[in-house]
């Protein structure tokens, strides 16, 4: 799979991560609220109003590619 590098404000396709031990990684879609200096991404999920801090080794896919 080609990397994706999204941009601030783009909606796309990420794995999210696991939030406890009984639930499970999974693609879905976001959209990129910032970007850090270190490369951190802060997410909207967008079955959630939550923000969320994704750093290295979440991938990113173009919007409806793997969702």
């Amino acid at each position: 799979m080609k990397h994706h590098f999204p941009v601030v404000g783009e909606e796309c396709d990420v794995v999210r991560p696991c939030l406890t031990t009984t639930s499970r990684m999974g693609w879905t879609r976001c959209k990129i609220l910032s970007i850090s200096n270190a490369g951190a991404y802060t997410v909207r999920f967008f079955n959630s109003n939550d923000t969320n801090i994704l750093h290295d080794g979440f991938w990113f896919a173009p919007l409806g590619t793997r969702t």
